[in-house]
């Protein structure tokens, strides 16, 4: 295995810079062909400028020693084995982004401390109770949260209110599981849309599923909506290949920025 002075090193002799001085740093062995890292040792606290802290797709199973680390900002501990967040405590003042997807996290204890945290990306790990939930209404400033591919996800998806109850806990989230519901929340009076009005304006009644900017084009142009939103292709004109209108035509009512509302 690599320790953790060892990958700094590494990271050194590939981005040519001193680790000490720079704000993203990377400790990802594998990426170098080196073995992976197990262990999160002292030698983390020789990072003091570190903002963005990248220690994905190792084999860490507990956070440890992020003594030292005053500026970190965004730690991402994606695809290890990490089981629970005991250990995050010196970092809670200061850390706005979590990134803990693909672990073995059944636990939210503690993140009750985070209370500058802001995104949390936590996707397929093993929560299975509204309770661990719960604790993240103690982040006031939590505004995006990913809990896909966790087994309390599957149970309420086979009643269909798994977006429904996040609501009903998490009133203040803007973003959940990666869909804006700013009408949803006008509907259960549970919240107000976003201030930037984003999550408003993203549906106004159409069908759900519709990308966002189909549904501000259908009411800026009633023509453009019947060409958007119908179900089959409109004849091609004479002196254009279907081909090429085909392709044209699934490009505007696809969008290339697609962003499913999914509010309706």
């Amino acid at each position: 295995m690599t320790s953790i002075k060892d990958a700094i090193k590494a990271f050194e002799a590939s981005a040519e810079c001193v680790a000490a001085e720079a704000e993203d740093v990377r400790l990802c062995p594998i990426a170098l062909q080196l073995p992976l890292i197990a262990k999160m040792d002292g030698a983390l606290g020789t990072l003091k400028a570190c903002k963005h802290l990248r220690l994905s797709t190792n084999a860490i199973d507990k956070i440890a020693n992020l003594n030292g680390l005053d500026n970190l900002e965004i730690l991402s501990l994606g695809r290890n084995a990490i089981k629970s967040l005991n250990g995050i405590d010196p970092v809670a003042e200061t850390l706005k982004q979590l990134w803990v997807s693909y672990n073995q996290i059944g636990s939210l204890a503690g993140v009750e401390k985070l209370q500058n945290l802001e995104v949390l990306f936590m996707s397929n790990n093993k929560l299975n109770a509204w309770a661990e939930v719960e604790r993240l209404s103690h982040c006031p400033k939590l505004r995006d949260l990913l809990l896909k591919g966790n087994p309390l996800e599957a149970t309420c998806n086979e009643a269909g209110d798994w977006r429904l109850q996040i609501i009903k806990r998490l009133p203040g989230l803007k973003v959940r599981a990666r869909v804006y519901t700013a009408r949803r929340r006008r509907r259960l009076g549970v919240g107000n849309s976003g201030r930037d009005g984003s999550a408003a304006r993203a549906c106004r009644g159409w069908r759900c599923g519709r990308s966002a900017s189909l549904h501000l084009g259908a009411r800026r142009s009633p023509r453009m909506a019947r060409l958007r939103l119908s179900a089959q292709p409109p004849t091609p004109p004479p002196a254009l290949p279907r081909r090429l209108w085909m392709a044209s035509w699934w490009t505007m009512r696809s969008g290339r920025r697609r962003r499913s509302c999914e509010l309706c």
